[in-house]
């Protein structure tokens, strides 16, 4: 929604450049009109492209409108909130593929995941091994008995006594259960490593995928920034040979049309580079 509400703003400032336009030249034929070098039809024509225009603009309006509501609905804003967008960081130099992919694989949360499960496989086999060893024990203790006195006559029994000791202790139903214990922890850690290299290969091949929707986005907007350069130029041309009565008002209608496609085409391949941008940003999980 919010990169539909970026494209609906965009467009129709667009439009409300293109009716400002308009309505000058409709004004300058206007007055041609008083002068007697110009035909009627013509007014017509440009009135009529006045209010094309204008339609186009009130329809934009109400997206806009609808699209804002959606927004602030679902952000769960204040209800009259109006949501104007902001610079992204789409038109800034893209980092080298290197760089978006060694921070898919320190930021990306299903990976890292995964590389903690296969940890926890690693020392689960470990805990198995040291499960069916044998436990060793070392005892050592200091004993001092006093004088014994449970008989009628007290006897002098003072002994001090110590000991150092080994306990060994294993239990023989180790020989055949924590073999195939160990088995199988090997067999899941096996599956866990395997599990990171597959979504470690995906992910990689998903961020080049990304990385080059990019790339191509930024050429697509390059060449549209030419050709509105290249249709303002035409425009002009145009605009000037009709005043020289060296074009048709056919021809000024057609270089507007062209200006005001070529504009949007601009603004659409502008919203295509931030979700393509935005959408790289999520696969490597630093959105």
């Amino acid at each position: 929604i919010y990169l539909d509400l970026c494209k609906l703003l965009n467009q129709l400032a667009v439009v409300r450049h293109h009716i400002d336009l308009t309505q000058q030249i409709l004004a300058n034929i206007r007055a041609r009109h008083q002068q007697g070098t110009v035909l009627k039809t013509d007014i017509t024509r440009y009135e009529l492209e006045v209010q094309r225009l204008q339609l186009e603009q009130t329809r934009l309006e109400d997206a806009v409108r609808i699209a804002n509501h959606q927004l602030v609905t679902t952000l769960h804003l204040p209800a009259h909130t109006l949501v104007r967008p902001q610079q992204t960081e789409a038109a800034q130099p893209l980092q080298p593929l290197d760089h978006w992919q060694q921070l898919a694989a320190h930021e990306h949360i299903g990976l890292r995941q995964a590389q903690v499960q296969a940890q926890q496989s690693n020392t689960q086999v470990k805990l198995e091994r040291a499960a069916q060893r044998p436990s060793v024990a070392l005892v050592a203790q200091n004993r001092l008995a006093g004088p014994y006195v449970g008989d009628l006559i007290p006897t002098n029994a003072n002994v001090n006594a110590w000991f150092v000791g080994i306990g060994v202790r294993y239990s023989l139903s180790n020989l055949w259960r924590k073999p195939h214990a160990i088995r199988q922890a090997k067999i899941r850690a096996q599956q866990r490593t395997e599990e990171v290299a597959l979504l470690r290969e995906n992910l990689d091949q998903m961020v080049q995928a990304d990385y080059v929707n990019v790339q191509t986005a930024q050429v697509e907007v390059a060449t549209c920034q030419q050709q509105v350069t290249l249709a303002n130029e035409h425009c002009d041309v145009i605009a000037h040979r009709y005043e020289q009565g060296l074009a048709l008002l056919t021809d000024m209608l057609d270089a507007s049309q062209q200006k005001l496609s070529a504009e949007t085409d601009l603004v659409n391949a502008q919203i295509l580079l931030t979700y393509l941008y935005y959408k790289l940003k999520y696969t490597t999980g630093t959105l």
